[in-house]
């Protein structure tokens, strides 16, 4: 399927440039979003009803996949507490929806797609030996019975020394160091 060609013709039919002023719920929409460069002007900006709205963000996700479009589109299911009005999806969507979220939070946090993956030196709590320097967490652990999130979460650079005596953080006997970066 061609989700350009459907999200263009979404846009085209349902996309109004002035809010109606009807009793049907309408929402505010970029029309190229500003996380890929869109802007605030009116030339980007249209009202979509909750469904087009939710529909539009479905269709971005499908154009570009994970990232930022992921979590857009999930961010559509948050009921607006003031007037409760967002459309509430099917148990698929909100599936597709739950699951491109997590995979794009699981390639935040691995790194992948990103040039930020940081090196780091892992020490044992007890002896305070490295076990291993100058590796990347998350390539580090794979085989192993630690947890690359878990053991991120004990990570800090050398200029912000975390003491060990005040807040410690270990995950199954070891702990990391980021190393600096110049």
């Amino acid at each position: 399927m061609n989700y350009q060609k459907q999200y263009n013709l979404l846009i085209a039919k349902h996309g109004k440039k002035h809010k109606p002023v009807d009793s049907e719920y309408y929402e505010r929409h970029h029309i190229l979003p500003k996380s890929l460069g869109g802007n605030d002007t009116n030339e980007n900006l249209c009202y979509l009803s909750g469904k087009a709205h939710y529909v539009a963000h479905y269709l971005l996700y499908r154009i570009h996949g994970v990232g930022v479009m992921a979590s857009a589109f999930r961010q559509m299911f948050v009921m607006d507490p003031g007037s409760g009005k967002r459309y509430i999806p099917n148990a698929r969507s909100y599936d597709v929806a739950r699951k491109a979220h997590a995979k794009s939070a699981s390639i935040a946090l691995t790194g992948a797609k990103s040039s930020s993956a940081k090196p780091a030196n892992i020490y044992s709590r007890y002896s305070k030996e490295p076990i291993a320097t100058n590796v990347v967490i998350s390539t580090w652990v794979n085989g192993t019975v630690y947890d690359k999130y878990m053991l991120r979460k004990t990570a800090c650079s050398d200029r912000t020394k975390r003491s060990t005596t005040k807040n410690p953080h270990y995950h199954k006997g070891i702990y990391a160091r980021y190393l600096e970066q110049s």
